[in-house]
């Protein structure tokens, strides 16, 4: 425990350099969100349920109705159920051949099954059947998101903002876009518009805040996280936002209870609930990159690993290591859980523990600086001056420029 005032500066170092990727975490799943619930009723399944109770009475009494299989269809896309929705949009098209919603909606089905040359040739038929239509552009932007093809997205959602000026979503995927492209300024730009259009938008002023901090405008950010979270208090992003600025100016207190709430969020069984129905075309088949499946999986780990080092910062160890203990649990192929549990093991003297974890975050991440630098503290506890500075050098290799005044005086005088 002796080295703490001493290594404080290195720790804030190792621990807060990570906020940055942690908020980038975060943008995936905004992201993620906004694409797999486009075009589906934003509502819990036993709602959905309901409506589809409705839709086959309906289609019972009037099975050639294109509307009915249509709006059936739109059902079984939100509920995962992709084959049924392609079956009753192609029993609309079949009805009314030049159908533009049954194209369209037929058109994400397929893309929820990566079929996404049938699903393009539907969304380009629908724009061929009607070019002024703005939820047919809104949907092949969608389709070429999935295939990473992020200019023709924008082009698609812009045609959709020309075409219909007011048209949230179509904002909001753009802001996307650039996100995806880590084009910050534009994706402020259209979480503007959108705000502009829908100033109680919590999600959309949620993530603007995320980048602003990210910008380091940190008073905008701050402002933009309070109004999210006074709009809608489940939201997580914006606790975790307002937790990691809190951290920043050093207020741990404050920190601690917007991430605490956090992670009653991730446990609540009513949030568990939504956050089910948000991610239920994931294990039913929306094709996503593994990266995006990677940081879904992990069930939230960066808020555990966020609350952790607030802990640690507090001297709270052996909370630390709980919070520390479930990152890794939740995300074991991520570097960051094993760089913030070794920097705990080393503070708390449990030398062999920290040294196994730092090999495992460079097993992850071979370029990660943060374990090179708890290694050099290591080491200089071991007495093992051949090793700290091999460790040192590949830390100043990869950035860590504070180190260069230790290496000249500890490496280069000794040799």
């Amino acid at each position: 425990m002796g080295y703490w005032v001493n290594a404080i500066k290195l720790i804030e170092i190792i621990i807060f350099v990570d906020m940055k990727k942690i908020i980038w975490l975060a943008f995936i799943l905004f992201q993620f969100l906004l694409v797999a619930n486009a075009q589906l009723p934003v509502t819990d399944s036993d709602s959905l349920q309901q409506e589809l109770e409705y839709w086959n009475i309906v289609l019972a009494k009037r099975p050639k109705d294109a509307l009915a299989s249509t709006n059936r269809g739109i059902i079984y896309l939100a509920l995962g159920q992709f084959e049924n929705s392609i079956a009753d949009c192609s029993r609309a098209i079949k009805v009314k051949k030049k159908w533009v919603d049954a194209y369209a909606i037929r058109a994400l089905a397929y893309t929820s099954q990566g079929r996404i040359e049938e699903a393009l040739a539907d969304a380009n038929r629908a724009i061929e059947l009607n070019p002024d239509h703005t939820s047919v552009y809104y949907t092949r932007g969608l389709i070429y998101i999935y295939m990473t093809n992020y200019t023709l997205a924008r082009r698609d959602f812009l045609k959709s903002t020309r075409l219909n000026p007011t048209h949230i979503e179509s904002y909001l995927l753009l802001a996307s876009v650039y996100l995806r492209q880590k084009k910050m300024e534009p994706a402020i730009t259209y979480l503007s518009k959108a705000i502009e259009l829908d100033e109680y938008h919590a999600e959309a002023i949620s993530m603007r805040g995320n980048i602003l901090f990210m910008l380091a405008r940190y008073d905008k950010a701050f402002a933009d996280l309070n109004k999210a979270i006074a709009l809608d208090s489940t939201n997580l992003l914006a606790h975790n936002g307002r937790g990691l600025i809190y951290k920043l100016r050093k207020d741990y207190g404050a920190a601690l209870a917007d991430f605490n709430k956090a992670v009653s969020l991730v446990t609540d069984s009513t949030v568990q609930k939504k956050k089910e129905h948000y991610f239920a075309p994931v294990s039913k088949g929306i094709p996503v990159s593994g990266r995006q499946l990677k940081i879904i999986g992990s069930e939230f780990y960066e808020i555990y690993s966020n609350r952790g080092t607030t802990h640690f910062m507090l001297q709270a160890f052996d909370k630390a290591l709980a919070d520390f203990n479930k990152a890794v649990e939740l995300a074991p192929n991520s570097e960051i859980p094993y760089n913030n549990r070794a920097m705990l093991y080393f503070v708390t003297n449990e030398y062999d523990k920290a040294l196994a974890d730092t090999h495992r975050a460079l097993e992850i991440s071979p370029n990660y600086m943060k374990p090179y630098i708890i290694r050099v503290m290591l080491y200089e506890q071991l007495k093992d001056n051949e090793k700290l500075c091999g460790n040192l050098s590949k830390a100043i290799q990869l950035g860590y420029t504070e180190g260069k005044e230790k290496y000249n005086e500890q490496c280069l005088t000794n040799k």
